[in-house]
């Protein structure tokens, strides 16, 4: 179990922007579909904490916030 939690780590944390936010919309879309697995679940969280602590989501609220228009919950 120690070994799943580091490996998946390990994988999300080497790649690059691009490839984590390919494969966020790729598990998003299985969020919804109710189709994702837990390693998947584990993968999202990951990707989430990462695009925190690097401020891309703080970067993305600010934008919407400039341009409301952009902003798709609303």
């Amino acid at each position: 179990m120690k070994n799943l939690f580091k490996n998946q780590f390990e994988s999300v944390s080497n790649m690059t922007t691009k490839e984590r936010n390919f494969l966020l919309c790729q598990l998003a879309v299985k969020e919804q579909m109710n189709t994702i697995m837990p390693h998947e679940i584990m993968q999202l969280e990951f990707i989430q904490a990462i695009r925190t602590a690097n401020g891309e989501i703080a970067t993305v609220l600010k934008n919407w916030e400039e341009n409301p228009e952009l902003d798709p919950r609303r």
